[in-house]
């Protein structure tokens, strides 16, 4: 039968929540089997820079990525050899804007090349299978236009304008990994999921409008075969209350995570059996921290991956 989004987020406000749990030391939701790029926060400050996990007990290395302060959504090709991330630097003089650079690097060669020119913003990056393509927003922070959706070739080359400026903020596309879709968030209400075909233009609805809970959609992913998308949901007016759902391509829900806490950025695992999610909360009414969970589809089981001294956000996962 098929589940639409409204149906389900008609149970949210029974949501029972994801529970703390320890680190993990073994068990079906390591990053066995490939590794997980994510930022980490600086200590005492808004900053979040580049880390690297490989095995299961989470010892996180840095990754060498820019000479910026901040570090911003990093998306990494299923295929493990090519990463992009955003470099966020302070602006040069006052009233100038920040320095926000995209890089990619070849994991396997360590060659990092500066995507854009300075004064060019490139936001929510996405790769094909093999690397050879990316799709992202791409803004000349002097120009007043707005961002535009694109794509184009691993060194930046080829470049081609898919939604022009004026059309996109708030979209967060994502490219599918044979290249020829991209995903994104309907914009202005928020409420429903597009995918758009690449080789055409042409456009059509992934999810239906929610028609009975005005609610918020954000960071739709494609899973690694290109058959499902994962995406956030959240109710309008319920303050930390979040549902991670999973529907296929005619946009029938065959997954759903609840929480009571606030849910960003889902990342699929290479085999496509798990899902990565970060978690903001709240501790006993502390300071807020930022955690990333795997969330097993088959057996419905959450696991913390974040040590608990640590704030980790922005997951993305490869071989």
């Amino acid at each position: 039968m098929r589940r639409t989004t409204a149906s389900l987020l008609a149970s949210v406000l029974a949501v029972a929540g994801c529970k703390d749990v320890p680190t993990l030391a073994g068990g079906d939701a390591t990053p066995q089997s490939g590794r997980i790029y994510f930022n980490r926060a600086v200590p005492l400050s808004s900053n979040a820079l580049l880390h690297m996990t490989t095995d299961a007990e989470f010892n996180a290395t840095r990754v060498t990525a820019g000479a910026g302060t901040r570090h911003d959504r990093p998306a990494a090709a299923l295929n493990g050899r090519y990463l992009a991330w955003g470099d966020v630097e302070p602006p040069p003089a006052t009233g100038a804007p920040s320095n926000h650079r995209l890089y990619t690097e070849d994991r396997w060669t360590g060659e990092v090349r500066q995507l854009l020119p300075d004064g060019v913003r490139g936001l929510y990056p996405s790769w094909t299978r093999d690397g050879d393509r990316l799709a992202y927003l791409r803004n000349d922070l002097y120009d007043a236009a707005g961002d535009e959706l694109v794509i184009s070739n691993r060194d930046g080359t080829g470049l081609r304008v898919i939604l022009p400026a004026g059309e996109v903020e708030g979209t967060m596309p994502s490219l599918s990994p044979d290249g020829r879709r991209i995903v994104l968030v309907s914009q202005p209400t928020s409420d429903r999921l597009d995918v758009i075909e690449v080789a055409t233009g042409s456009r059509a609805a992934l999810t239906a409008e929610v028609e009975q809970y005005s609610v918020y959609l954000r960071d739709p992913i494609w899973s690694p075969d290109g058959e499902q998308v994962a995406f956030i949901a959240r109710p309008t007016g319920l303050a930390d209350t979040s549902m991670v759902q999973v529907v296929d391509r005619q946009g029938v829900v065959r997954h759903e995570l609840k929480t009571t806490v606030y849910a960003t950025r889902p990342a699929w695992s290479p085999d496509g059996r798990r899902i990565a999610v970060c978690r903001e909360f709240r501790p006993n009414s502390g300071v807020w921290r930022r955690e990333i969970v795997v969330w097993t589809l088959a057996s419905g089981a959450v696991q913390s991956i974040t040590p608990a001294h640590d704030s980790d956000c922005d997951p993305t996962w490869s071989r």
